[in-house]
């Protein structure tokens, strides 16, 4: 039985494949299917391929075709296409089920062939055609619901989703923890949890040798050990990321379907591959290995034939059966072989006989599967059995063996331990486990991915035998009740080997500059909606805008957290609602006000201000809260927000359009055109049904969190005047504290991340293909950013003002469509990410092709497409991303630009190809020695390469070496943020900073940086580095020893946010108020008139003012 879920708590990007199909000469092709090349799925056997069905000249509907011809497991993908000139696109979209191979799956584009063909349309470019194709895992939005016959009650089928009410922080309330699903891994996290559960077998996990020559990515036990230390220690739900990886599975495999009963026999065949030849070889066998013989017998003759074989689990049919017991009847019954059917025994003729198979050894754990699928020749496919099947809590296996085994004289009373479920048809469901975690103690936990629950009984076994509901038992695990004890014996913390503690430990000790088990939590108000909506795209999140709370211990109450933010904004508690924010930062559910822990794995919370109205609150969920916004076509900036409504859900959209009415000042029956603004676009919602009633927000499934957009209907004169204030477009002072915190952002998303003293050791080394040397003593004051150059993509585009050309918007779908027409872009150099190249105009339409070769005009690279390489990066939540291939839409519709631009980084290199240099990233890596003299260099490595591969080059080419004295610290905006771990590994595109200098932890080791202080800005410049303080040092000699002018002061900081003490993260520095070390002052005594004793590392600064 497959799963199919498509939600991954971890996952941060769409997992997506992109796929650019020229058609050449389209011409020639009239009158037949136009088909694509055959495309593979990276990492997979899957195949597939488009065409377009019979191209013709008329008014023939565009019909797009995706064809699989092999396949691996049933998909289940979201399909968009695209065929778009410069101003417009044909488009279509569809979820497509493929359950086999040569599946042919087809849908309708939204216009003809002979629009398509029409010159002045202009799709067509030199009789070529480019479509754009983008296959999606597909996402399922909302649990399924159904009603029992029986009772005709609602039961909600399981989901991957976590629930607020299962808490990610479970083991407060179980004493364990779920594990993350990743797409479709809800199988494998339902065996994980089921083995995990049994001691015996986590135990023999434990002592496993786990010492590989292939590396902990490549080696299963060593990640299955790994995670199974994170659920005995973690307070949170860990991921499975790196046990899929040492299965070879990429990304997109873990949204492939698998079946939980082929996962389990894979991953025992590896252990067992694992022991062999070693003092734990057979031990698994000795769990879960079970014999029995297959014979034939003639009683006339007293012939006999048997063969031995062993099994690890027994699949049970199920269909037409009522129990596992008549089932294991079957299973056991005797075939009489008699008239035509008579066995042939060589040399004596044909008798009677009886064939069959008898058990002659059943394992302490033992394992059935029971088949619930079979092929349907109606249907020609593979159906699910959701017949009802019941199994007990306890069941006496003797009548099962064979008179002649060795156990048929000692007690085979087995009890349920065990109920893998799964939901859903053969191809598409989920699975969640039901278990008991000790001999001792009846209760169920229900094991759901991150969810994990106290049950009934009766939830966990009597509702799960099919029949009424498609919730059905699939695997079951019965342990003997002789062995029970032996095997659920506790393990203990002491048993999980050191080695694994101690990696535990690293981890969880590097994840955060929190303490640990502290979360940040993130609240934003309608101020967040203000600001976007003034740049275009109202949005519920804004970064400028958002307040930050500290979580002690990552645990929290909704009524703690209504607490907190009525302390953090200063508002009456009772007038305040807080909303989650999840993945699509939408409000649509809000937080419990009461003693519930609450869910912190979404860290993005909105906070609003509740009606007073008693009726409200007392029917809460009979209400909605819409955002509304209101389109003002003469105004300098024409969209406004004009703020939130609680309206019922039985409301009318004139309703709502009668209160936006009144809002701005407008007559009451001035009419109104609404929009709801879905996924960045705008989409017209009609106020009547085709039948003219008038729709309610119930009727059209609105919920709360929707942004709706009104403007005066067309054909309508617009009142003179209104109340509401209009707000002008940003100032040119918060467009640059936009644009200061977006570079700010890209800053601080590098990773650091702190370990003991650093150890180098030698490793092959990597081809460099750029190093930039340079000797430096002094920061130099930051000269203001210079004018860079404009360039438009089309001259027609061309106007004095940039904002002024992309703003030409006079109603609200032509206001989001020059949006997505028209994008400004900043380039900046990928070497040096402070260095702005242009500025650009161009079409979202563009392809990356297309802007590469722009680019490498506007810049002047010598640039030859066939032996060069140009890269092109954008800013994502995780640093940058590469834009590789398809239109620039892809990449920039769906982010909001800052200061209506966006950011891209260029990188260009000679004689390389775009693959090879799609592989690398930059790493700046500086040296100062103890006389303070620095070396840098900008070194191209591989992806994946470590700090002490990287490290070991930069010494290599700064022909030095380093000594017990010196240390490898993370570098983040001109500023040391921690120790370097030499086993990390350098996998993001962001072109990040190493220091190698002295540091000496036992010693009074100061930290420094430079400031440049300018009016109320201040902006960090140079190189920092560390330095150990002598009893006699004052500023000025301070200053002499590390080549510092004059000019500089001397600032005495304390710690906040990020730096070390004792390999902890403790704090940036901040300057103490007064910390100014005048010349001859001793910065040794200033320091200890401020500090109260706590810390051991200081902290200084030399400030300069522009």
């Amino acid at each position: 039985m497959e799963c199919s879920d498509s939600y991954s708590e971890e996952e941060e990007e769409e997992e997506s494949i992109i796929k650019r199909w020229i058609i050449q000469g389209i011409d020639s092709l009239k009158n037949q299917d136009i088909k694509s090349k055959m495309y593979h799925a990276n990492g997979s056997d899957i195949t597939y391929y488009f065409y377009l069905e019979n191209y013709s000249d008329d008014n023939t509907p565009i019909k797009f075709h995706i064809v699989f011809p092999t396949i691996e497991y049933a998909l289940k993908l979201l399909i968009e296409v695209k065929i778009a000139n410069k101003n417009s696109a044909i488009k279509g979209k569809q979820i497509v089920c493929i359950e086999k191979a040569n599946d042919d799956s087809s849908f309708c584009l939204n216009n003809t062939w002979k629009y398509l063909l029409d010159p002045e349309n202009k799709f067509m470019i030199n009789n070529n055609l480019f479509v754009e194709v983008k296959l999606s895992e597909y996402v399922e939005k909302q649990s399924v619901q159904f009603k029992t016959p029986s009772d005709s009650t609602t039961k909600q089928v399981y989901s991957s989703v976590s629930k607020s009410s299962c808490a990610i922080y479970s083991k407060d309330e179980t004493g364990y923890v779920g594990l993350q699903n990743q797409g479709a891994t809800c199988y494998m996290n339902s065996m994980l949890q089921a083995l995990y559960h049994i001691p015996e077998f986590r135990r023999l996990i434990y002592q496993m040798d786990v010492n590989s020559i292939e590396g902990a990515n490549k080696d299963i036990p060593i990640n299955l050990q790994r995670l199974f230390c994170q659920l005995q220690f973690s307070d949170t739900a860990p991921n499975t990321k790196a046990l899929t990886k040492s299965f070879g599975w990429n990304s997109l495999a873990t949204f492939i379907q698998h079946d939980v009963q082929e996962f389990a026999r894979i991953l025992i065949d590896k252990i067992e591959l694992k022991l062999n030849k070693t003092p734990l070889q057979g031990k698994i066998a000795e769990m879960f290995r079970g014999e029995f013989t297959s014979f034939v017998r003639c009683p006339d003759c007293g012939y006999e034939s048997s063969t031995t074989e062993s099994f690890y689990d027994i699949s049970l049919e199920v269909k037409d059966t009522k129990d596992l017991k008549i089932s294991l009847k079957k299973y056991t019954e005797k075939e009489l072989l008699t008239d035509e059917n008579q066995y042939n025994i060589e040399g004596k003729g044909r008798f009677n006989a009886e064939k069959g198979i008898e058990f002659t050894k059943f394992p302490p754990i033992l394992n059935f599967h029971l088949n619930r699928s079979e092929y349907d020749p109606e249907k020609e496919q593979i159906v699910k059995i959701d017949s009802r099947f019941e199994f007990p809590e306890s069941i006496d296996l003797n009548e099962f063996l064979a008179e002649n085994s060795d156990q048929k004289n000692s007690s085979q009373i087995y009890s349920l331990f065990g109920v893998l479920v799964h939901s859903g048809t053969v191809n598409y469901g989920h699975y969640c486990a039901f278990l008991r975690t000790s001999s001792n103690d009846p209760q169920w936990y229900e094991f759901n991915d991150t969810c994990v629950q106290k049950v009934s009984k009766e939830k966990a076994v009597d509702d799960n035998y099919g029949g009424a509901s498609n919730f059905s038992g699939y695997y079951l695990i019965y342990v003997r009740n002789s062995d029970a004890e032996r095997i659920f014996k506790p393990v203990t913390d002491d048993e999980v080997p050191e080695a694994l503690r101690e990696w535990y430990r690293n981890k969880t000790e590097h994840r955060s500059p929190k303490k640990a088990g502290d979360e940040n939590l993130f609240l934003y108000t309608e101020d967040s909606i203000k600001w976007t909506t003034r740049l275009g795209m109202p949005s519920f999140v804004c970064s400028d805008k958002k307040r930050s709370i500290r979580i002690e211990g990552g645990k929290i109450t909704g009524k703690e957290l209504y607490d907190k933010c009525a302390h953090e904004f200063q508002w009456n508690r009772d007038e305040i609602k807080v909303w989650r924010l999840y993945y699509n930062n939408v409000p649509s559910s809000v937080v419990d006000d009461d003693n519930t822990q609450i869910s912190l794995f979404y860290k993005n919370f909105f906070v609003t201000k509740s009606d007073k109205n008693s009726e409200v609150q007392k029917n809460f969920n009979d209400y909605i809260y819409v955002y509304c916004c209101f389109f003002f076509t003469d105004a300098e900036m024409p969209l406004q927000y004009i703020g939130n409504f609680i309206i019922q859900k039985t409301s009318t959209i004139k309703d709502l359009a009668s209160l936006v009415n009144e809002r701005i000042g407008y007559p009451a029956d001035t009419p109104l055109e609404c929009y709801e603004l879905m996924t960045n676009e705008p989409l017209k919602i009609e106020i009547t049904d085709d039948s003219g009633e008038l729709r309610t927000f119930e009727n059209y499934c609105v919920s709360s969190g929707s942004i709706y957009i009104f403007e005066v209907a067309k054909h309508h004169i617009r009142p003179n005047t209104t109340t509401f204030e209009i707000l002008p477009p940003l100032s040119e002072e918060d467009k640059h504290i936009l644009h200061s915190s977006s570079r700010s952002y890209l800053n601080q998303s590098q990773s650091s991340s702190f370990s003991s003293k650093y150890e180098l050791y030698e490793d092959n080394r990597t081809e460099e293909l750029s190093k930039i040397q340079k000797i430096q003593k002094i920061p130099k004051i930051p000269k203001p950013e210079k004018q860079v150059p404009v360039f438009f993509y089309d001259e027609e585009d061309s106007s004095d003002d940039i904002d002024e050309q992309c703003n030409k918007k006079k109603s609200i779908s032509a206001f989001f469509e020059q949006d997505k027409k028209l994008l400004k872009c900043q380039i900046y150099s990928y070497k040096a990410r402070d260095e702005r190249l242009a500025t650009i105009v161009i079409h979202s339409t563009l392809s990356i092709e297309e802007l590469t070769l722009f680019l490498s005009k506007c810049l002047n690279f010598d640039y030859n497409p066939e032996e060069d390489a140009i890269c092109i990066y954008r800013i994502t939540h995780n640093g940058m991303s590469l834009m590789y291939e398809g239109t620039i839409s892809y990449y920039l519709q769906e982010h909001l630009g800052i200061n209506g631009y966006f950011t891209l980084f260029v990188d260009f290199e000679k004689r390389i190809t775009f693959d090879e240099l799609s592989k690398r990233t930059l790493i700046n890596v500086t040296f100062r020695n103890e006389d303070n003299q620095i070396k840098s260099s900008l070194i191209r490595m591989n992806l994946k390469s470590s700090t002490a591969e990287i490290v070991n080059d930069a010494l290599t080419e700064f022909n030095e070496e380093i000594t017990e004295s010196m240390s490898v610290f993370n570098v983040v905006d001109h500023r040391i943020v921690g120790l370097a771990d030499c086993e990390s590994i350098f996998d993001s595109y962001l072109c990040q900073d190493l220091i190698i200098t002295s540091y000496d932890d036992s010693s009074l080791s100061c930290f420094f940086c430079f400031t440049v202080i300018c009016g109320c800005w201040q902006r960090f410049v140079g190189i920092p580095g560390s330095v150990v303080l002598n009893e006699s040092d004052t500023s000025k000699s301070l200053k002499k020893r590390l080549n510092v002018d004059d000019d500089w002061n001397l600032v005495i900081s304390q710690n906040s946010n990020f730096l070390v003490r004792n390999n902890e993260f403790v704090g940036l520095s901040l300057s103490y108020k007064n910390g100014l070390v005048r010349d001859d002052e001793n910065v040794l005594q200033k320091w200890r008139e401020r500090d109260d004793g706590t810390d051991t590392i200081f902290f200084v600064r030399f400030e300069q003012k522009s």
